[in-house]
């Protein structure tokens, strides 16, 4: 229940502290007065949209804040998942200022606007003439049988696996999207892979192919040069091992007699064992070395192959060729795996779409039955309100096409005479007719939820006389159970409130500005009086207040 309201410079009210009784209030006032203004302003602090154009002319900034006693686990749930504090009532504040920014407060902590408006669609149902309008739309329809139907439980389960499915379908469209040019590219990436996997890249091979080519193209010359240094080195007369053995050999007829000779000659005989491995060493290098003009062949293509393929990649190392062929083997996996992919996301889409059925079947059949009894409901109430031939009928027809609130289309069927045929709601009905459909409902989800806070905004439109009376009488009895809100401009349903709240401008200083304050039972007399007739002292009028109030 909103316990208080506190507005600062909103447009024509410069300061007006309004404690909300609980019951029915009726809020009135002279075309003007500011009973709109009043309603924006509570609109804003539920997370309506920001009109800075209504700071008062020369402030800053203006606030609105609302007090409120709640029940609801709800709430309770999203201040803690907020980490805000949570008390026995719960503090709303906006605040807009000149610079055209706006600020949100719960419970004094800052909040987004998003958290603001959960929160206010909790505390409050606010009717206005633009909810007349959407009654008329199938998708408000829907959502006022499922109010009834108690369905909000499935319908969240059910709007959860939509989104789920949706998101699945989207990522199946772009997955097919790709396929082709996928398709095109795992051709281009196996056959640059085949080409360089049938190359056999080796960086073994690679690094020696220029050695063994050098060796292979001069294999005459290395021999001819290999056979003279032999020569050299083991002539039997001259060569270079037979000297040094001379050599070694007189030394060593004089080492016994100097330590340093001796030493010399140990050193002539190691360079005697080295001479003969280097010639040993000689020996095998020719032996391995013949002209192979196969085998140079061979090498020159290997080679060449190399060069092609290095020069088509525009590279210079075959490191980067080889991290090229694997790059092109990884793609190729990936288009594999993509894929497997697509199978698993289709059968993800396949999987999902079967819950959804599910919950779409569990939503279709329970609306189902509850549109009789809504239908049946609303009947009767637009009856007691001067629409005594009135019917409603809600049908509800299934399609196959899955939408964000089911596969349902469901449609308000209606005629204010018995002898007329049923036909949709928004093609028929007058906009005092929808207003009393509307109130009806409203009517109907307080008895379904219980315990909340109604504000309706002039729903009385296209009225008068004993059908005024009668949605007085109406937002009474749901006064009885809630907290009612209501702007209207007719005695007939002023009449019925528990409290009367009157709008009124004033001059202060040459400035105008609307306040609102509760009136006594002779003020209301008055009030109503002046609704009749616009004359508050016509002794015909002040009676038939008199008698309204007395009733």
């Amino acid at each position: 229940m909103l316990q208080s309201l506190r507005i600062r410079n909103y447009a024509l009210i410069q300061q007006a502290d309004i404690d909300l009784q609980s019951g029915f209030t009726a809020i009135t006032g002279e075309t003007g007065a500011g009973k709109s203004i009043l309603l924006e302003a509570l609109s804003l602090v539920l997370g309506a949209r920001a009109n800075y154009q209504s700071i008062r002319y020369g402030e800053n900034k203006c606030y609105v804040e609302l007090e409120a006693s709640y029940q609801s686990s709800e709430i309770e749930e999203l201040l803690k998942a907020w980490e805000l504090d949570s008390a026995e009532t719960i503090l709303l504040r906006r605040e807009l200022n000149s610079s055209k920014r706006s600020r949100a407060f719960i419970n004094d902590t800052p909040v987004t606007l998003q958290q603001l408006t959960e929160v206010g669609r909790k505390l409050v149902d606010l009717h206005g003439q633009q909810e007349n309008i959407a009654l008329q739309t199938s998708g408000y329809q829907i959502q006022q049988l499922d109010h009834f139907a108690t369905n909000e439980g499935l319908v969240t389960d059910y709007q959860q696996c939509f989104k789920h499915w949706k998101s699945l379908v989207r990522q199946k469209a772009e997955m097919e999207a790709r396929a082709e040019q996928l398709r095109k590219d795992k051709d281009y990436f196996a056959f640059q892979f085949n080409e360089l996997e049938e190359a056999k890249l080796d960086a073994e091979e690679y690094n020696s192919l220029e050695d063994q080519l050098g060796q292979l193209e001069h294999a005459e010359e290395i021999q001819g040069t290999i056979s003279q240094a032999v020569q050299l080195m083991d002539d039997a007369e001259s060569g270079l091992l037979e000297q040094l053995r001379r050599v070694e050999h007189l030394l060593s007829d004089v080492s016994r007699y100097s330590t340093d000779i001796n030493s010399l000659k140990e050193r002539a005989g190691s360079c005697s064992i080295e001479l003969r491995d280097i010639l040993a060493e000689l020996e095998d290098v020719a032996s391995k070395t013949e002209a192979d003009p196969q085998q140079l062949e061979f090498l020159r293509d290997r080679m060449d192959t190399y060069n092609k393929l290095l020069h088509k990649h525009g590279l210079s190392e075959l490191e980067e060729l080889i991290q090229l062929r694997d790059s092109f083997d990884e793609k190729l996996r990936a288009a594999e795996n993509f894929e497997e992919d697509q199978a698993a996301i289709s059968e993800a889409v396949t999987k999902s779409r079967e819950e959804l059925d599910t919950f779409g079947q569990k939503l279709s059949a329970n609306r189902q039955k509850a549109a009789v009894q809504f239908g049946k409901h609303l009947t009767a109430q637009i009856r007691e309100l001067g629409m005594p031939k009135g019917c409603v009928e809600v049908k509800v027809s299934r399609g196959e096409e899955a939408r964000a609130d089911g596969f349902d289309e469901v449609v308000f069927l209606f005629n204010a005479n018995a002898s007329e045929p049923l036909v949709p709601l928004a093609n028929v009905a007058s906009g005092g007719e929808i207003s009393r459909v509307m109130l009806a409902i409203k009517s109907l989800n307080q008895s379904v939820s219980g315990d909340f806070t109604v504000i309706f905004d002039e729903i009385d439109t296209g009225v008068s006389g004993e059908v005024a009376a009668q949605i007085g009488k109406l937002m009474k009895s749901i006064g009885a159970k809630s907290q009612v809100i209501a702007v209207t401009h007719l005695p007939g349903v002023a009449s019925k409130a528990d409290v009367h709240l009157k709008v009124f401008k004033t001059d202060q200083n040459g400035t105008v500005v609307s306040n609102a304050r509760y009136i006594s039972q002779d003020e209301r007399v008055e009030e109503l009086a002046s609704m009749f007739s616009g004359d508050a002292r016509s002794e015909a009028a002040l009676e038939s207040a008199r008698t309204m109030l007395g009733d």
